[in-house]
């Protein structure tokens, strides 16, 4: 503390490193102020970015899977998605009326497949 307090500092110096300091500051400052709205993601680690990157094509599929699966029929491609899907529904906690309306519904969405499997022949 002694030694550094003993220099003797030139005004113009302190002058040109303040300037500096300040220039610097501002550039930063302006700098920051126009990045985009995913200027964020620059700073963050590659393996965060990647498994974000995952798990949103992976919700996106499944989302997408499970929304073209609605109108399968037994035999379809998407019948064991649909299937899936209404087993999981049917574990969600419910009343028990709730319970019984699910029921009800997924027999009159089997009695309709049915019926556009005869229709075309299938069964």
């Amino acid at each position: 503390m002694k030694a550094a307090s003993s220099v003797a500092y030139r005004p113009e110096a302190k002058a040109r490193g303040r300037t500096r300091l300040t220039t610097e500051l501002a550039r930063q400052s302006v700098a920051g102020r126009r990045t985009s709205l995913t200027g964020w993601l620059v700073h963050l680690p590659k393996p965060l970015l990647a498994g974000f990157a995952a798990v949103l094509m992976t919700s996106g599929l499944a989302v997408g899977t499970t929304m073209a699966s609605t109108d399968s029929v037994p035999g379809g491609a998407l019948c064991s998605v649909k299937s899936l899907k209404e087993n999981v529904s049917l574990m969600m906690p419910k009343s028990d009326m709730s319970k019984a309306e699910e029921h009800v519904r997924l027999a009159s969405e089997r009695s309709r497949e049915i019926s556009m499997l005869v229709d075309r022949g299938l069964y």
